[in-house]
């Protein structure tokens, strides 16, 4: 009778079951041991040849050298990258300070400007003040030279008659001088008696004694810068006369 139990053999390296006379593992590929083996012996694992071994090193240390290579050009791209960043940030803030400079620069002229505007009022205020002045002080002498043509124009200048005048018929006194004095002649045979008359009262004349018999002395009483006309009239005939007085500064 024919045994038909087909005989199986051990792959000594993957362990794997194949036919009886396979000369290589149908699994891992590796050379199978053809002949029949204690199944209590130890499986051996095979020699792998040294030159194998030092292509798989080499494959090793070229992949890790690559890995090693890739992973410093990231580092130096990064660096570049970062590097790039830092100097657009740095270039960004010297122009900010340059402008922010510009801008202080602007400010100071600016300023010089104003300054130079402020002083420019200042001058023109103190013209115009000045010129206020001026003006007033025109207006001042065209009302004293309107008084005087008005006053003059109309009656005798220090004389009324050869009994009747004095002796200065234009007084020039300071404000506040009360020394100045003018003699008046005043004599009717019956007697008289003598009033003054101002336009002003920019000065004022007091006779220093009530009665006399030829002359008498008037003094001038200033009480404010300007110009007065003084008519003097007596009671005897009613003739006058005018003294013009001006009181200056």
């Amino acid at each position: 009778m024919t045994d038909l139990t087909e005989v199986f053999i051990t792959c000594p390296v993957c362990g794997s079951p194949n036919t009886s006379g396979t000369k290589f593992c149908a699994v891992c590929g590796r050379k199978m041991n053809t002949t029949t083996l204690d199944e209590s012996a130890p499986i051996l694992e095979p020699e792998v040849p040294q030159e194998k071994k030092n292509r798989l090193g080499i494959i090793l240390t070229s992949v890790a050298a690559a890995l090693l290579l890739l992973l410093n050009m990231v580092f130096l791209i990064d660096d570049l990258f970062t590097r790039k960043k830092l100097d657009q940030a740095n270039d960004t803030i010297a122009q900010k300070e340059y402008t922010v400079d510009e801008l202080r620069d602007n400010k100071t002229q600016l300023e010089a400007t104003v300054d130079a505007l402020e002083d420019r009022v200042d001058e023109l205020e103190a013209t115009v003040i000045l010129r206020d002045e001026t003006i007033q002080a025109l207006t001042k002498d065209s009302k004293a030279y309107d008084a005087i043509v008005s006053g003059m124009g109309s009656g005798k200048a220090g004389y009324g008659a050869d009994n009747f005048y004095v002796n200065d018929s234009v007084v020039v006194v300071k404000n506040g001088d009360n020394s100045q004095k003018i003699k008046l002649t005043a004599q009717w045979d019956s007697g008289a008696t003598v009033t003054i008359s101002y336009s002003s009262s920019a000065a004022k004349l007091s006779f220093d004694t009530d009665g006399w018999e030829r002359d008498t002395m008037l003094s001038v009483k200033p009480n404010a810068p300007g110009v007065t006309i003084a008519t003097f009239t007596n009671s005897a005939d009613n003739n006058t006369f005018q003294v013009l007085i001006i009181v200056t500064e």
